[in-house]
């Protein structure tokens, strides 16, 4: 083969005359994919730059592809063409607006696989079997891996492997149908079976295996396999099978004749020569296995070992290294490429589950499909069926049964076309042995002497080998991409884990809940990695359970309890956190700690918190189920749950000081904790302590926006048995997070109708006046102002009855006031307004002179009063006092932007809503955040200067946070001027372009780094 190919389905390789062209870093060689994908088209830069980064780009994109290509054309070292003619090889160029690859679409494995499925197809059509089995499977010999095996978390690639392995099913359907019609019913019996259980929905796939299997005279299996394929329809997709399928089932119910021929009505054959026996008898089983990851940064070894089996100058090649750096997944990199080159099957021969020598060679009779013969040796059983073939086997993990060493020389010696290919920890030590050392990863260079000059790191991070591994299995778990921001961090837990894949994918599974930065705080001790032995190591160190076996042996009864206790905290614990806990017992917790963290049993986590790796504390909660004191250990656990929500409960009693930062952070510290102990008590059936729970944590869930994981709990506890007040108290909640959060006022009034009730009948008079409050609103909400009206001045008489404070039934005359404004009786709102600012000016916190002054700069607005302005600047005093809370700074705020829109001010409003949405990230306060945002997309609009794009985000970031938390528009105001906003955006933008910063916005709002981008100003 001459000039230039790319393949693509399976590890990427670039070849120029057949010669491996290696290229430093992912990003690159996902480029050049791109390229090679669009073969001879030309590729825009914003179509490379979107490929590469998606939707978070950095500033220096551009400049990066730049780079990157510049790299390509360096490694691709192009050769002048011949004369007249159009070379296959070609060159990277730049043309109008991008980039092209300039070479035969043929050269690219995808379009030739595309090319050659397309053409079985049509000969398959035209009834030419033979042809199509022939074609089709030339096309599917040309995959060696999943499609961009190199760039799984690119979103370029995953939209390209959808489409690219649905046609590969395509062709691999297609040549079973040439199989079938060429009689060979038989041969692919085995395979059906397998693509029908990995593919129960595909019905031409199960109508094959019917068919195939009654072909063979197995009419009731062909039946029985409908019936399977029929009920795992129903449970996947809730559907019964297609007509054809059914008919299918019907022709072979009454045995059609058309289905012939059947094997028993086929012309008897001549009796099969004993070689063809043999041939039918050698069938592996143990198929290579098909990597579900990418294979990053192997490259050389990859090629060398390759190279050393192709060439035959090796027949035993082995690779060699620590656990843990990828020996296996290189081992089948390596076996894939190979297929072609030994004729007679390349084999995956798994040694971890043996553990002695003697049982080598019987799981290789096993994987090969062999008997093992009677009266013969097992080594002398595989000679007689591997003499004369040129067959690759690969050994993994054969450090474990080294005595077997010799009996491979003994193998090799008498099959002179057998090679082997062996992952160790330790050398074989044998005759002919060629050993290539499997490494970790290289690092990335030193960022310290760059601080300050932030893309260069981020170009120097990126070029590293251990990082890109890292970022690969990030972005599979958590959707992690590499940023200017957290670039050093990044940088910094490669180097600490040396390289050593293993540990990069232990702690790429760790963001799904730690950012890099927080990480690298886990990472200031050593990271305990409990990865199997070597093979001088003793039997119970060789796997991870064993491992954990032998440590949890080591553990005196005290350090064991407390780990069983300490392993219901799924993230984590600080050490009073242990103390309250872990019982008493004649010993201190603190040492105890203190001995497991030397152990490695426990983790330092950052800010005086422990934690345990995944695999400890699951294999502790395993333990923990078989202890006797496993019941009381998950009653201690509740018990801190609910002493610690009571604590939390009392800090959020007054206003103020609901939000302060610390209690903010110690409920987001322990959420997950918090959320284990309900799961507990609600599988004890722990009715009492349940309530206690949910009680206490209701106001955090509210105003943190978690509405929808705050409604599961209170209807759990409703399903519990619990007192009366409990139940009102819970169906209170509930109707307040149906009117304010989800902007159901009909459902809130079912709810608070009934906690009235309850309150009432168990004589608890300030609840129900509570509840009669928030039922005024949801009345008011559902447009009956006249009912809520009369039901707010009876709640005024009934407060003043109960003893209510001056102030509190000046508030109440302030919620008369305006529904006399919603009324059209502004004249009757003012005079009880302006009593609860005098009351809020004598007797009322900060808080409450910021709100009531607020409500008077509102009121002055709807009569169109010049007093507006003044109020509205007496009250941003207010707020920023140092007295005033940063919630109510923050709802103050928002509530005066949203009537700076009302005033068509939408550059003041901005400037407002901006301020209320830092308030609201800083704080945690959570549940007015969706409709800052939507007003913020509102001034986007109506400025001088539209910015219909950032507007389509920011509505987009609050239609994903309403939906995530399950959160209505908060603000009735809002709504119209939402509605005509939208509708702007709608008309002057695409619908592509509104889809695309709709999504940006709603990917955004997943982290508080993206909602602040969103309402930074750029004006």
């Amino acid at each position: 083969m001459t000039g230039l190919s790319v393949r693509l389905l399976g590890p990427m390789q670039v070849r120029r005359d057949g010669r491996l062209l290696v290229f430093d870093g992912v990003k690159p060689k996902a480029l050049l994919a791109m390229l090679a994908l669009n073969a001879g088209r030309v590729v825009s830069i914003g179509h490379l730059i979107d490929a590469l980064w998606g939707e978070a780009p950095p500033e220096t994109a551009v400049n990066a592809v730049q780079v990157y290509v510049s790299t390509i054309r360096r490694a691709l070292e192009p050769v002048p063409p011949n004369a007249g003619q159009r070379r296959c090889g070609g060159e990277l160029r730049r043309s109008a607006g991008g980039y092209l690859l300039d070479v035969l679409p043929e050269a690219v494995d995808v379009h030739r696989f595309q090319q050659l499925a397309n053409q079985g197809r049509q000969e398959l059509a035209q009834g030419d079997a033979e042809a199509a089995a022939t074609t089709l499977e030339l096309a599917l010999g040309l995959w060696d891996g999943p499609a961009l095996a190199d760039f799984s978390g690119l979103d370029f690639a995953e939209s390209y492997r959808t489409g690219l392995e649905a046609r590969r099913m395509a062709a691999v359907s297609d040549r079973i149908e040439a199989d079938l019609g060429l009689g060979r019913s038989m041969a692919v019996i085995g395979e059906l079976e397998d693509l029908v259980r990995r593919h129960p929905s595909q019905e031409r796939l199960l109508g094959q295996l019917m068919l195939a299997l009654y072909r063979t005279g197995r009419q009731a299996d062909a039946l029985r396999a409908y019936a399977r394929g029929r009920d795992a329809l129903v449970a996947e997709l809730g559907l019964d099978p297609g007509p054809d399928l059914r008919r299918l089932y019907e022709r072979i119910l009454r045995q059609d004749p058309a289905l012939a021929p059947l094997e028993s009505a086929a012309a008897p054959k001549p009796p099969a020569q004993p070689s063809e026996v043999a041939e039918r008898r050698f069938t592996p089983v143990a198929s290579l296995p098909m990597p579900l990851t990418s294979l990053v940064g192997r490259v050389r070894e990859v090629e060398e070992t390759a190279q050393l089996l192709r060439s035959g100058e090796a027949r035993l090649v082995t690779l060699l290294g620590p656990g843990g750096t990828g020996k296996t997944r290189i081992a089948v990199a390596v076996a894939h490429q190979l297929t072609e080159d030994f004729p007679d099957g390349v084999v995956f021969v798994g040694l971890a589950p043996i553990g002695n020598a003697a049982d080598v060679l019987p799981e290789m009779h096993r994987a090969l499909g062999v008997p093992e013969e009677p009266g013969q040796t097992p080594v002398h059983s595989l000679l007689s069926h591997l003499r004369e073939r040129k067959t690759l086997l690969v050994l993994d993990n054969f450090e474990q049964v080294m005595d077997a060493a010799q009996q491979l020389m003994v193998l090799l010696q008498g099959a002179p076309s057998v090679t082997l290919l062996v992952t160790s920890r330790a050398a074989l030590n044998v005759t002919g042995e060629r050993a290539v050392r499997v490494r970790p990863l290289p690092l990335p260079a030193p960022t310290v002497p760059l601080k300050g000059n932030e893309s260069r790191i981020y170009e120097l991070v990126e070029s590293s080998d251990a990082v890109q591994m890292f970022l690969d299995r990030a972005a599979a778990a958590s959707g992690l991409r590499l940023t200017v921001a957290n670039a050093t961090a990044v940088a910094a837990i490669c180097s600490r884990l040396d390289g050593v894949p293993l540990a990069l994918e232990l702690a790429a599974a760790r963001t799904t809940i730690l950012t890099p930065e927080a990480m690298l705080t886990r990472l200031e001790h050593s990271l305990a990695l409990l990865v199997a032995g070597p093979r001088d190591l003793p039997p119970r160190q060789r796997s991870l359970r064993a491992t954990l076996d032998w440590s949890w042996e080591l553990l005196d009864p005290i350090e064991a309890t407390t780990l069983a206790q300490l392993c219901l905290f799924p993230d984590g614990w600080t050490v009073e956190t242990a103390e309250a806990v872990c019982e008493p017992g004649g010993y201190e917790v603190l040492e105890t700690l203190a001995r497991l963290l030397d152990k490695s049993l426990i983790q330092p986590a950052g800010a005086g918190r422990f934690t345990m790796l995944h695999i400890v504390r699951e294999y502790a909660v395993e333990i923990l189920h078989t202890r006797k004191d496993a019941d009381q250990i998950h009653h201690r656990f509740i018990t801190w749950a609910v002493n610690f929500a009571n604590d939390l409960d009392k800090a959020s009693l007054t206003y103020q000081t609901s939000f302060r930062p610390q209690a903010t952070a110690d409920f987001e510290a322990e959420l997950a904790n918090l959320t284990a102990a309900l799961e507990a008590t609600e599988r004890l059936r722990d009715a009492e302590r349940l309530s206690s729970l949910v009680v206490a944590l209701g106001v955090f869930w509210y105003e943190s926006g978690r509405l929808l994981q705050g409604e599961r709990w209170f209807h759990a506890a409703l399903k519990q048995d619990t007192a009366a007040t409990d139940r009102a108290r819970f169906l209170h909640t509930l109707g307040g997070y149906a009117l304010v959060a989800h902007g159901n006022p009909l459902k809130a009034e079912q709810h608070l109708i009934s906690a009235l009730d309850l309150y009432q009948q168990g004589g608890n008079t300030n609840r129900a006046l509570g509840a009669r409050h928030t039922l005024v609103n949801a009345l008011r909400w559902q447009g009956r102002t006249v009912e809520a009206l009369h039901e707010c001045e009876q709640l005024v008489t009934k407060a003043r009855q109960a003893g209510w404070s001056d102030l509190a039934l000046r508030a109440l005359d302030a919620d008369l006031g305006e529904l006399h404004d919603e009324l059209g009786v502004p004249a009757k709102a003012r005079p009880l307004t302006l009593a609860y600012w005098n009351a809020a000016e004598a007797d009322g916190s900060f808080d409450d002179r910021a709100f009531v002054t607020a409500q008077l700069a509102l009121l002055a607005l709807s009569e169109a009063s010049e007093a507006a302005g003044v109020l509205i600047e007496r009250c941003l005093q207010l707020v920023r006092h140092a007295d005033v809370s940063a919630v109510a700074r923050a709802d103050v705020l928002e509530m005066l932007g949203i009537a700076q829109i009302g005033r068509e001010r939408p550059q003041a409003a901005a400037t407002l809503l901006r301020e209320a949405a830092r308030l609201m990230l800083e704080t945690g306060y959570r549940l007015p955040l969706a409709d800052t945002l939507s007003a913020l997309g509102i001034t986007a609009v109506r400025v001088e200067e539209p910015d219909l794009q950032r507007a389509a985000q920011l509505f987009g970031a609050a239609a994903d946070m309403r939906h995530r938390n399950g959160l209505g528009m908060v603000y009735r105001q809002l709504r119209e001027a939402y509605l005509e906003a939208g509708q702007e955006v709608n008309r002057i933008l695409s619908p592509d372009a509104v889809q695309h910063h709709w999504q940006q916005g709603a990917t955004a709002s997943r982290s508080t780094a993206g909602i602040a981008a969103l309402i930074q100003d750029r004006s």
